[in-house]
Protein backbone atom coordinates (compact mmCIF):
# COMPACT_ATOMS: atom_id res chain seq x y z
CA UNK A 1 0.00 0.00 0.00
CA UNK A 2 1.71 3.23 -1.19
CA UNK A 3 0.51 6.39 0.53
CA UNK A 4 1.03 9.40 -2.06
CA UNK A 5 0.03 12.87 -2.85
CA UNK A 6 1.44 16.46 -4.49
CA UNK A 7 0.57 18.25 -1.78
CA UNK A 8 2.11 18.14 1.72
CA UNK A 9 -0.03 18.43 4.98
CA UNK A 10 -3.16 16.21 3.98
CA UNK A 11 -2.55 13.62 6.51
CA UNK A 12 -0.01 10.75 4.65
CA UNK A 13 2.40 10.33 7.93
CA UNK A 14 -0.76 10.00 9.82
CA UNK A 15 -2.75 7.15 8.28
CA UNK A 16 0.31 5.66 7.25
CA UNK A 17 1.42 5.09 10.91
CA UNK A 18 -2.02 4.35 12.13
CA UNK A 19 -3.42 1.94 9.15
CA UNK A 20 -0.32 -0.51 9.96
CA UNK A 21 -1.16 -0.32 13.72
CA UNK A 22 -4.58 -0.94 12.68
CA UNK A 23 -3.49 -3.83 10.68
CA UNK A 24 -0.97 -5.45 12.81
CA UNK A 25 -3.29 -5.48 15.92
CA UNK A 26 -6.79 -5.86 14.63
CA UNK A 27 -6.12 -8.02 11.98
CA UNK A 28 -2.76 -9.63 13.71
CA UNK A 29 -0.91 -9.36 10.77
CA UNK A 30 2.53 -8.86 10.65
CA UNK A 31 3.53 -4.79 9.13
CA UNK A 32 6.23 -3.35 7.75
CA UNK A 33 6.10 0.55 7.33
CA UNK A 34 8.27 1.73 5.06
CA UNK A 35 9.35 5.96 5.44
CA UNK A 36 10.51 7.13 2.00
CA UNK A 37 9.96 10.52 2.98
CA UNK A 38 13.61 12.50 2.80
CA UNK A 39 11.68 14.29 5.97
CA UNK A 40 10.59 11.24 7.86
CA UNK A 41 7.28 11.99 9.22
CA UNK A 42 6.12 8.39 9.74
CA UNK A 43 9.86 8.12 12.04
CA UNK A 44 9.38 11.70 13.77
CA UNK A 45 5.83 10.31 14.73
CA UNK A 46 8.04 8.10 17.36
CA UNK A 47 10.17 10.29 18.48
CA UNK A 48 9.04 10.87 21.49
CA UNK A 49 7.99 7.42 22.10
CA UNK A 50 8.65 5.94 25.70
CA UNK A 51 7.18 2.24 24.63
CA UNK A 52 10.22 -0.25 24.22
CA UNK A 53 8.36 -1.58 20.75
CA UNK A 54 6.15 -0.80 17.94
CA UNK A 55 3.25 -3.16 16.83
CA UNK A 56 4.50 -3.23 13.48
CA UNK A 57 7.85 -3.37 11.58
CA UNK A 58 9.22 0.60 10.51
CA UNK A 59 12.54 1.05 8.37
CA UNK A 60 13.56 4.29 6.16
CA UNK A 61 14.17 3.75 2.42
CA UNK A 62 14.07 7.40 0.80
CA UNK A 63 16.06 5.99 -2.58
CA UNK A 64 14.77 6.11 -6.22
CA UNK A 65 15.33 2.46 -6.45
CA UNK A 66 12.63 1.80 -4.11
CA UNK A 67 11.26 -0.78 -6.43
CA UNK A 68 14.18 -2.73 -6.62
CA UNK A 69 15.01 -2.46 -2.53
CA UNK A 70 11.79 -3.29 -0.67
CA UNK A 71 10.51 -6.50 -2.24
CA UNK A 72 13.60 -8.11 -1.02
CA UNK A 73 13.41 -6.67 1.97
CA UNK A 74 9.30 -7.62 2.52
CA UNK A 75 10.48 -11.61 1.22
CA UNK A 76 12.97 -12.27 3.78
CA UNK A 77 10.45 -10.92 6.63
CA UNK A 78 7.64 -12.55 5.72
CA UNK A 79 5.54 -9.37 5.91
CA UNK A 80 1.53 -9.52 4.90
CA UNK A 81 1.44 -6.01 4.44
CA UNK A 82 3.43 -3.62 3.71
CA UNK A 83 2.71 0.55 4.05
CA UNK A 84 5.35 3.12 1.62
CA UNK A 85 4.89 6.51 2.87
CA UNK A 86 6.17 8.83 -0.11
CA UNK A 87 7.07 12.53 -0.11
CA UNK A 88 4.71 14.69 -1.17
CA UNK A 89 5.36 15.46 -4.77
CA UNK A 90 6.10 13.89 -8.10
CA UNK A 91 9.41 12.54 -7.39
CA UNK A 92 11.29 9.60 -7.97
CA UNK A 93 10.91 8.09 -4.89
CA UNK A 94 7.17 7.95 -4.87
CA UNK A 95 6.52 6.91 -8.87
CA UNK A 96 8.96 3.92 -7.22
CA UNK A 97 6.40 3.84 -4.36
CA UNK A 98 3.41 3.45 -6.87
CA UNK A 99 5.13 1.32 -9.60
CA UNK A 100 5.36 -1.98 -6.76
CA UNK A 101 1.82 -1.15 -4.86
CA UNK A 102 -1.55 -3.02 -5.26
CA UNK A 103 -3.08 0.29 -3.53
CA UNK A 104 -2.46 3.65 -3.97
CA UNK A 105 -4.02 5.44 -1.14
CA UNK A 106 -4.71 9.39 -2.31
CA UNK A 107 -5.56 11.21 1.11
CA UNK A 108 -6.93 14.72 -0.09
CA UNK A 109 -8.42 17.36 2.04
CA UNK A 110 -12.27 18.59 1.35
CA UNK A 111 -10.94 21.81 -0.71
CA UNK A 112 -10.77 22.44 -3.78
CA UNK A 113 -6.97 23.21 -3.69
CA UNK A 114 -6.46 20.11 -2.76
CA UNK A 115 -8.13 18.12 -5.12
CA UNK A 116 -6.32 20.37 -7.50
CA UNK A 117 -2.83 19.62 -6.43
CA UNK A 118 -4.13 15.77 -6.16
CA UNK A 119 -5.06 15.82 -9.98
CA UNK A 120 -1.18 16.73 -10.71
CA UNK A 121 -0.57 13.06 -9.40
CA UNK A 122 -2.66 11.42 -12.10
CA UNK A 123 0.01 11.33 -14.91
CA UNK A 124 2.39 9.33 -12.58
CA UNK A 125 -1.12 6.86 -12.12
CA UNK A 126 -1.88 6.66 -15.83
CA UNK A 127 1.65 5.78 -16.79
CA UNK A 128 1.91 2.93 -14.14
CA UNK A 129 -1.32 2.22 -14.85
CA UNK A 130 0.10 1.45 -18.30
CA UNK A 131 2.36 -1.25 -16.74
CA UNK A 132 0.32 -3.46 -14.38
CA UNK A 133 -3.39 -2.73 -13.17
CA UNK A 134 -3.42 -0.02 -10.28
CA UNK A 135 -6.27 0.26 -7.92
CA UNK A 136 -6.13 3.88 -6.41
CA UNK A 137 -8.53 4.27 -3.22
CA UNK A 138 -9.08 8.13 -2.31
CA UNK A 139 -9.35 8.99 1.40
CA UNK A 140 -11.16 12.27 2.62
CA UNK A 141 -8.73 13.70 5.43
CA UNK A 142 -8.49 16.34 7.99
CA UNK A 143 -11.44 16.89 7.56
CA UNK A 144 -13.27 19.92 10.16
CA UNK A 145 -16.18 18.80 12.23
CA UNK A 146 -19.46 20.28 11.88
CA UNK A 147 -21.49 21.00 7.79
CA UNK A 148 -20.23 22.14 5.03
CA UNK A 149 -21.44 21.78 1.18
CA UNK A 150 -18.24 21.21 0.20
CA UNK A 151 -17.42 18.55 2.79
CA UNK A 152 -20.79 16.75 2.23
CA UNK A 153 -20.21 16.55 -2.07
CA UNK A 154 -16.06 15.33 -1.31
CA UNK A 155 -16.66 11.83 -2.40
CA UNK A 156 -18.62 12.75 -5.24
CA UNK A 157 -15.79 15.38 -6.64
CA UNK A 158 -12.86 13.26 -6.08
CA UNK A 159 -14.42 10.76 -8.24
CA UNK A 160 -14.46 12.81 -11.06
CA UNK A 161 -10.81 13.62 -10.24
CA UNK A 162 -9.23 10.52 -10.31
CA UNK A 163 -11.63 8.04 -12.87
CA UNK A 164 -9.19 7.53 -15.69
CA UNK A 165 -8.54 4.47 -18.00
CA UNK A 166 -6.40 1.98 -16.63
CA UNK A 167 -7.40 3.08 -12.91
CA UNK A 168 -9.31 1.00 -10.47
CA UNK A 169 -11.20 3.51 -8.45
CA UNK A 170 -12.74 3.63 -5.03
CA UNK A 171 -13.83 6.45 -2.58
CA UNK A 172 -13.58 5.06 0.87
CA UNK A 173 -16.68 5.68 3.08
CA UNK A 174 -14.76 6.51 5.92
CA UNK A 175 -13.60 9.83 6.57
CA UNK A 176 -10.78 11.00 9.06
CA UNK A 177 -11.22 14.24 10.99
CA UNK A 178 -8.94 16.44 12.44
CA UNK A 179 -9.11 15.51 16.64
CA UNK A 180 -7.20 16.50 19.27
CA UNK A 181 -6.47 12.86 20.28
CA UNK A 182 -4.71 12.40 17.18
CA UNK A 183 -2.22 15.49 17.94
CA UNK A 184 -1.95 14.05 21.40
CA UNK A 185 -0.77 10.58 20.34
CA UNK A 186 1.90 12.12 17.88
CA UNK A 187 2.73 14.53 20.81
CA UNK A 188 2.90 10.99 22.89
CA UNK A 189 4.98 9.04 19.83
CA UNK A 190 2.31 6.57 19.91
CA UNK A 191 -0.64 5.14 17.84
CA UNK A 192 -4.24 6.67 18.23
CA UNK A 193 -5.36 3.34 18.73
CA UNK A 194 -2.50 2.90 21.84
CA UNK A 195 -3.52 6.54 23.19
CA UNK A 196 -7.06 5.46 23.46
CA UNK A 197 -8.95 2.72 22.44
CA UNK A 198 -12.13 4.43 22.84
CA UNK A 199 -11.88 7.39 21.06
CA UNK A 200 -13.92 8.37 17.68
CA UNK A 201 -10.58 8.61 16.14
Amino acid sequence: ITLANFKGGVGKSTIAVNLSDALATDLDSKVLLVDADPRKGSLKWFKRREQDSLPFDLTACDDPRLYALVPPIVKRGGYEYTLIDTPAGGSAITRAGIVIADLVVVPVQPSLADFDFAEELMPVLQEVATMHPLEVAVIISRRKSGRNSFSEEASRVAKQFFEAPGISLRVFESEIYERLDIQKSYAKGVTVHEHSKRSKS
